[in-house]
Order: C-alpha cells, then structure tokens, then sequence
C-alpha cells in the first residue's frame, strides 16, 4: 500500500512514463524520457500473507523500480529496501522455506525479467536446478500475487536480492570485508586488484603448467566456476555474459 502518486503520478511516479524522467535502460533519444529510469524510492506499508492467510509480516519500507531494460513491460519488479527511516532497519522473518536466513535488508519482487511476456518463471526454474545439486549459491523464491493499493498486480517472485547481504546471509562473510565486483571487474564493494591481478598472470603465464594452474586454483575457486559455466550453457542463457554477472570473493589471504 502506498499513496497512489507514489507509483502513478506523471511528476513523481515511479512506475509510469510520466513527465519527469530520464533516458536509459533501452529508452534512448528521440524516444521520450521515462520516470521509471529514474532512481526514485518511495514509502510503501507491505504485508505478506501465507498460504494458509495467516500474516506472516506487515512493514513500512521503501520501493524502488528494479531491473534493466524490463522496466519497458507494463508489469514492473520492484526492490523493496528495509530502513531505520521507515521504522524496520531489517525485516526479522524467515521469508523462504528452503531457507533459515531471518533477516533481510533488502528483498526483490520480480516480475519474471525478460521472461515476463513468457512464461515468467524460467529464472527461479533454473535457479531451483541447482539447489541441493552443483556447487552454486541461488537466490531463494516465493510466488506471490501481488495487490497495490487492493488491486491485484499478478504473479510475482518474492526473491533474495543479491547484493552484500545476500553474502553475508548466505556465506557468513562480513559486507565490509568483501570484492563484489560485475560485469567486467566493475568494483560494486572492496577492490578488483585481486582480480585484477590474477587475470594479469593467466595472460601472461602458461597455464598448462601444473604450477601455473595450481596459483590460479589458489586464487579462485576453479570446479565452482566450472559448474557456473556448464549451469549457464545448459540453460542457453541469451543474457549472458555480457550482463549478469556478480562474483565475489572474502578479503582474507585465502580467499578466492
């Protein structure tokens, strides 16, 4: 729930078209600027019933539109940020199943991506694919339907966001003492010399030599990236690899 020109408004609303965005994600001149590109947060009450309607949490929060270029679809994903401003710092609940995590600073609706207009849940199909089976972390999900302001806004996925936090929940490793970095060693926490640094060595080293290989395997964890490689594949991933991609690693002297 939250005030209708929150999401609706032309001036401030963050899920339409509106008269006060900007350019970005697939939206490029002369097509008009688009209030959903920007980076807008706004107020919101959420409620989480269960499957047998008992409420599982009522918080306030913060909203903001999420994903790239599939904020051109009518039905949005929306990243949902827990904050001391709106009263709850952390949502304390065990949101997933599969999970013991109960505390979140950050969880996402998702609309099901580029899949939407599809068949919306390939994502959480693959990413139950691995669970339990391959050496992969994955991001937990719940299917939702999903109401704003008593209107019902279709399925949803209610899913971990991966970030820091993510990390931290699933791994134990402190937020501060981390290299996350994307797409092409673009630093989003920490530091990419590691990184940096590694790759430097296998362009420079031949790494059929036993010695060679056996640095690199200190440096990353090699049989995980080969299952992350043989899942992506397996799943011909169109959007992939030149987007999507986080990796990270523990800033300890042993960590890859």
């Amino acid at each position: 729930t939250t005030d209708p020109d929150n999401l609706f408004s032309n001036e401030r609303g963050i899920y339409v078209e509106g008269t006060n965005g900007i350019l970005g994600y697939c939206t490029r001149f002369p097509e008009p600027p688009k209030n959903w590109n920007q980076d807008w947060e706004r107020p919101a009450r959420l409620e989480l019933f269960e499957k047998n309607r008992e409420e599982g949490f009522a918080v306030n929060a913060g909203i903001k539109i999420g994903g790239g270029c599939t904020r051109l679809y009518n039905q949005k994903s929306l990243d949902i940020y827990f904050r001391s401003e709106y009263g709850t710092s952390k949502l304390e609940y065990q949101v997933f199943e599969d999970k013991p995590i109960t505390s979140f600073d950050r969880l996402a609706l998702r609309s099901g991506g580029q899949d939407w207009h599809r068949a919306m849940i390939r994502n959480a199909a693959t990413q139950s694919m691995v669970r339990n089976r391959m050496d992969l972390g994955y991001q937990a999900f719940k299917p939702v339907s999903v109401f704003i302001n008593g209107d019902y806004w279709g399925i949803h996925m209610l899913r971990e966001k991966q970030n820091e936090d993510f990390i931290e929940s699933n791994y134990g490793f402190d937020e501060n003492e981390l290299d996350i970095l994307s797409g092409s060693a673009n630093v989003k926490e920490g530091s990419s010399d590691h990184y940096d640094a590694m790759i430097d060595f296998i362009g420079s080293n031949d790494i059929s030599l036993p010695e060679n290989y056996d640095w690199v395997s200190e440096q990353m964890d090699i049989d995980q990236y080969i299952d992350y490689q043989i899942a992506q594949i397996y799943w011909a991933n169109g959007d992939w690899p030149a987007n999507n991609i986080i990796f990270w690693r523990p800033q300890t002297p042993d960590g890859k």
